[in-house]
């Protein structure tokens, strides 16, 4: 084989080695659109501060929009991407949401799902292929999921049927979805030494048998099996869909390891990544997004108080990067994104002046809700950015009242915000209404334009009052901490 036919074979044999011989001169003339091939830093051939590197270096722009139906299921970390998601307005499927704590981190009520043993028992549930011998451990009479957090039944017929019903839901998350996320966070677990089957937790001291739990290690090629077997039923199922690989730069909270926990979670992260990037050479069409280096490599202090979970602003970071390069965010647009989400965080912070624009919010939504009813009408929302998320997620309204409430949006990014319905104004008839809020604190006389202009579309007497929240309101912060 010719010299120029072995080069051709090695390059098709191991992506990475596309186009090393521009790299290679890149690194002899350090030009400036090479500086990703040098460690930042490092001698001269990068200096950009931390702060500033980008890792991403094979961008897929478009991937996801707000037309994307996006899944996901993981660590906490999965958690964190889906909160942002749904705060800027992008098309998130939430199936059983009626599961409370046990939904909140992906999809469906899978709970967090920390290993790739995990994802995978998940996946071949939801298509009959995995049926666990240990089905439930029981807690104070009441039968607890040993597989899935905040899931429990009162008898096991009743654990039988929702069963069914969440391996239904999962099928349909994998189904709908253009887009999945799947974040990996762990390599050690307890597991069943009935069937190999991995719990979600360490076994309580109630139902503790060291024949049958013990823990697990999982090695790159089983993360590369659990990956690959999970992968292969999703596509069976849904061949359009694109996986989106994550490693979770939380650390793990505990650990059996003899070496202890801070050797682990090296240990964990560093086998996930090497499954990850073996997983990612043999299917090219997946997308590895690096939030695992941008927090352990290009942030300083990047963790809360408690010294794994990921600061809002670090998260705001990552997804800023992402939705650049994968997303529907323009370069030009990244620095006005990013002073938008530390207005958010500063606001969303617990101060006197987020105490008091929840309870505000709440009490005068109330007020008009409670009108609403007795009328037999519904309110509206004019509006389907963040401050309507505010309201239906942060405001504690109770089921009821969110009941009667619908949001308005010309351009709606998804079809729901929580249990509230998203309609375009034309989808929805004013003479429904009792009134229509103009829903933004930074837009609001766009809004009321708007709200006015729908009200009166119908020519009917007696149509919806137009609500301004803000109108009159002296302007924030309220404590010299909110200005921080």
């Amino acid at each position: 084989m010719s010299h120029a036919a072995l080069l051709d074979a090695a390059s098709h044999a191991d992506p990475r080695l596309d186009g090393w011989l521009e790299r290679y001169e890149g690194l002899l003339t350090r030009g400036e659109s090479f500086q990703s091939c040098f460690y930042p830093g490092a001698e001269r051939g990068n200096q950009t501060p931390l702060e500033l590197v980008d890792p991403v270096t094979r961008p897929e722009p478009g991937l996801i929009t707000r037309a994307t139906r996006i899944a996901a299921m993981g660590s906490c970390f999965a958690a964190e991407l889906k909160s942002w998601l749904i705060r800027h307005g992008y098309r998130f499927i939430e199936k059983e949401r009626d599961k409370a704590a046990a939904s909140e981190g992906g999809s469906a009520a899978y709970g967090l799902v920390y290993t790739t043993q995990g994802i995978r028992q998940h996946i071949e549930h939801a298509f009959g292929k995995w049926h666990p011998v240990e089905e439930y451990w029981k807690k104070d009479g009441v039968l607890t999921d040993p597989y899935r957090a905040m899931i429990e039944w009162g008898s096991v017929e009743e654990m039988r049927r929702e069963r069914t019903e969440h391996a239904a839901a999962v099928r349909e998350v994998i189904a709908e979805a253009d887009v999945f996320i799947m974040t990996m966070g762990l390599v050690e677990a307890f597991t069943s030494t009935l069937d190999g089957s991995a719990f979600y937790r360490f076994p309580p001291r109630a139902e503790f048998d060291p024949r049958r739990h013990r823990p697990a290690w999982f090695g790159v090629e089983r993360n590369l099996e659990n990956l690959e077997r999970a992968y292969s039923l999703m596509r069976a199922h849904n061949p359009r869909l694109r996986l989106v690989l994550t490693v979770s730069p939380v650390p793990l909270r505990a650990s059996v390891h003899p070496l202890g926990a801070v050797v682990a979670d090296e240990e964990s992260k560093s086998t996930l990544r090497v499954a990850a990037r073996i997983f990612c050479a043999r299917h090219p069409e997946v997308v590895y997004f690096p939030s695992f280096e941008i927090v352990r490599k290009l942030e300083h202090r990047p963790y809360l108080d408690d010294n794994r979970h990921v600061k809002p602003e670090v998260v705001a970071r990552i997804m800023r990067t992402f939705m650049m390069h994968f997303g529907d965010l323009p370069p030009t647009a990244v620095e006005a994104q990013a002073r938008d989400d530390a207005r958010f965080l500063a606001r969303s912070r617990r101060s006197l002046e987020f105490s008091f624009r929840a309870r505000y919010l709440r009490e005068r939504i109330l007020r008009a809700l409670e009108r609403a009813e007795h009328a037999g009408r519904r309110v509206a929302l004019m509006g389907g950015g963040r401050h309507s998320v505010f309201i239906v997620e942060r405001c504690g309204l109770p089921e009821a009242a969110l009941a009667r409430l619908v949001v308005l949006d010309d351009a709606p990014a998804t079809a729901f915000i929580g249990p509230v319905p998203v309609l375009r104004p034309a989808e929805a008839r004013p003479g429904d209404f009792d009134s229509v809020i103009a829903s933004s604190d930074s837009m609001e006389a766009a809004l009321l334009a708007r709200a006015r202009q729908w009200a009166a579309s119908v020519g009917e007497s007696g149509g919806p009052e137009v609500i301004a929240l803000y109108e009159g309101l002296p302007e924030g912060p309220y404590a010299a901490a909110d200005a921080a």
